[in-house]
């Protein structure tokens, strides 16, 4: 009784103790209001606000929140440090309904015509640049393939981009372009440009000033969240996989960020970055850069203490991305363990200079990320989606993709890599795989599907860690293809890999099944009539079923066990934390026939032309 008594007591003293802690975390807790009537001696209560996001940053502790009024923000904020925990974050929020903008740029008055649309204006450049001079900056690195003469200065007319001329004869050459040009001498930057229609004086001309939006330039700050913001105009770098990677938005060398609710937009290459550490090797190999070169800066990062403990494991959702010239969102090694989710990402990829980085989204070594119900469109460059080099343990389910480049592009990597419930619509070059190890199951595939083995030795990892770095080339083959729904699509492309899992695949509209197909249905006469369209209320994708699909055939349900393990890596494909998955629901989290599932991305079994809105996403994410 006496024992009882003492354990009671000890476990109430404990709760008490536990209580008490978070109490004190809540009471001691501040919020820092931040408005553009405030001012920077302010304490940053509600009626004494601050007036820049820096001030608040600077005194901010974990725990705290920064929440900043309706208004627009020009400044670079560089955090001083993070939280310490998921608990104990430093979040930055704009205040509820607020319309908070934070801008890499200036707005520059004082134009001078000098005949008919053309203007100028000179600007002193230590007043106006600092020591960054984005006019003089030479958009330039690792793979960057040919650049004739575009820099990282850009100027906007009401907020549309102008076209930055490559050369005079082109600016002298308009057209119905509003080109600019920059002259640059060590004391002064005059810029030229065509005005069509407008007077720059009584226009919101804007030019990048700062390198980025929102920038630690320490690494290491952890237990950030950023959300409700509009973040754009900056004169980002270009951001290759063997550098610092700078984007509006930039998550340096970090740990368990929450990147949530944001606009972000016209960035002069990337709008977010989950990106590496920068050392003295960065840009230093040039355009022909090879694997080797890759290889070395994997070891170099490990080195750098690359672990699972210290980097990554970041939330990147609900953001909407567009009109960024290289990416939406770029990553090297910081994306690994993180969640890039229910994304809107459009018009990306489309600077005027050619180089090997540009997509949707670009990422290197994302271990163990999952990538799930992005809306990709428009994109340039290499497309959609881009994974390249150790994309180990990698989820990609339920991303809506169309009118791109191409949509997917796996590049160099040995699996394990679970591929499913996608629609890669953009016909062209819908999806191009240069690695191994793929599970590709349940996905509306339209248009050309390439493969291609490749001589190049790449790494791939001990199961679920960055530890064990091993080096293999790409074999012949070893993907399994599931219940997918192939339109316009030749998969004779995989004839003579092996060893490879084809089972349960539908092909229509001119498709060509490989003879490694089991439990096949082809039908080359049937026109499935694909449309993607927007109206008002969303995103529609019109498709002609045929009941027969789903006939005389007893499809598999996909699990962990069905699709075993890649030769190379020895991993199964399974969760993060080595639970197994089993794809018994389709594209909506609507629950599959377990006994005979259908072949794409939505679980249909009757026929007829089938018009659904498709830009629905869970608002949780479903088991897997």
């Amino acid at each position: 009784m006496n024992k009882q008594f003492h354990k009671s007591t000890a476990f109430l003293a404990t709760a008490f103790f536990c209580m008490a802690f978070f109490s004190s975390i809540s009471a001691y807790a501040r919020i820092y209001h931040v408005s553009v009537k405030g001012n920077d001696k302010n304490q940053g209560t509600e009626t004494q606000a601050l007036k820049t996001i820096q001030a608040a940053a600077n005194l901010a502790q974990p725990g705290d929140i920064i929440r900043v009024q309706e208004g627009t923000y020009r400044e670079q904020v560089n955090p001083p440090r993070g939280g310490t925990s998921d608990k104990a974050r430093i979040v930055y929020e704009a205040a509820p309904g607020a319309k908070v903008y934070i801008k890499g740029s200036e707005i520059i008055k004082g134009w001078k015509n000098i005949g008919g649309d053309q203007w100028e204006v000179t600007l002193n450049n230590k007043a106006t640049f600092g020591d960054h001079n984005p006019h003089n900056e030479l958009i330039k690195g690792d793979w960057v393939i040919k650049n004739v003469n575009q820099r990282t200065g850009m100027i906007y007319i009401d907020g549309v981009q102008m076209v930055q001329a490559d050369t005079q004869e082109e600016y002298d050459n308009p057209g119905k372009n509003n080109y600019f040009i920059a002259e640059v001498n060590e004391k002064e930057t005059i810029l030229r440009g065509w005005f069509k229609g407008v007077d720059p004086n009584k226009a919101t001309i804007e030019i990048n000033v700062r390198k980025s939006c929102f920038f630690p330039t320490k690494e290491e700050i952890n237990y950030l969240t950023i959300r409700g913001f509009d973040f754009s105009q900056a004169a980002t770098p270009w951001a290759p996989p063997s550098a610092i990677q700078i984007a509006l938005v930039t998550a340096h060398w970090c740990k368990g960020w929450i990147i949530e609710n944001n606009t972000i937009h016209d960035s002069r290459n990337s709008g977010i970055a989950l990106g590496k550490f920068g050392d003295a090797t960065d840009n230093t190999k040039g355009t022909k850069a090879g694997g080797d070169y890759h290889n070395e800066v994997v070891v170099r990062a490990i080195a750098y203490g690359w672990t699972k403990e210290r980097i990554g494991h970041h939330i990147v959702r609900n953001n909407r991305i567009y009109n960024c010239a290289q990416a939406g969102i770029i990553g090297a090694h910081g994306g690994a363990f993180s969640t890039i989710t229910q994304n809107e990402i459009f018009d990306c990829g489309k600077g005027r200079w050619q180089g090997a980085e540009k997509a949707g989204i670009k990422l290197h070594m994302a271990v163990d990320a999952i990538i799930s119900y992005n809306h990709i469109y428009r994109c340039a460059g290499s497309g959609g989606m881009w994974l390249d080099w150790l994309q180990q343990g990698t989820t990609v389910k339920g991303n809506l993709m169309h009118d791109n480049g191409s949509d997917l592009n796996l590049e160099v990597s040995h699996g394990s890599t679970a591929i499913f419930n996608n629609f890669f619509l953009s016909g062209t070059r819908a999806v191009k795989d240069w690695s191994d190890g793929a599970a590709y199951c349940h996905n509306l595939i339209v248009g050309e599907f390439v493969t291609n083995t490749q001589g190049r030795a790449t790494p791939f990892l001990a199961p679920h860690s960055l530890s064990g770095h091993t080096l293999a080339k790409i074999p012949d083959g070893d993907d399994r293809m599931y219940n997918n729904i192939f339109a316009n699509t030749s998969m004779a492309v995989y004839d003579t890999h092996t060893p490879m899992w084809m089972i349960g695949n539908v092909y229509v509209g001119k498709s060509i099944s490989s003879k490694l197909d089991e439990k096949v249905i082809v039908n080359a006469t049937f026109n499935p009539e694909i449309k993607i369209s927007e109206v008002a209320d969303g995103w529609y994708l019109e498709m002609n079923v045929d009941g027969a699909w789903n006939e005389g055939i007893n499809r598999p349900l996909v699990t962990t066990a069905l699709l075993g393990k890649p030769k190379s890596v020895n991993q199964a494909f399974e969760k993060a934390d080595g639970t197994p998955i089993t794809i018994d629901y389709d594209y909506f989290g609507k629950k599959r026939n377990i006994k005979n599932p259908s072949a794409g991305p939505i679980e249909m079994t009757d026929k007829g032309v089938k018009r659904i809105k498709v830009k629905v996403w869970p608002l949780a994410e479903v088991k897997n």
